[in-house]
């Protein structure tokens, strides 16, 4: 389950952002919380949250909480 989102347009990329606590999804799973995450870019076709076939994705490896050089590339197609 993702802990946050941040919706932009593929026009909007690339972008610079830093995560946080208001961007939790629910309350009690604030990014403070986890000592690593793993950040995923998606461009969705359909606009929706959930991956769907054909939308573009990239994923960063783990990565610590505070980390402010992170870049994901987009290099693959959902399935």
């Amino acid at each position: 389950m993702p802990l946050a989102i941040l919706r932009l347009k593929a026009s909007d990329l690339p972008a610079t952002f830093t995560l946080t606590d208001d961007m939790a999804m629910t309350p009690t799973m604030k990014m403070s919380s986890f000592p690593e995450v793993v950040i995923e870019a998606r461009i969705s076709k359909s606009g929706q949250a959930v991956p769907a076939s054909g939308d573009l994705q990239g994923f960063s490896d783990p990565v610590k909480i505070g980390n402010n050089t992170i870049a994901v590339v987009i290099n693959k197609q959902v399935p």
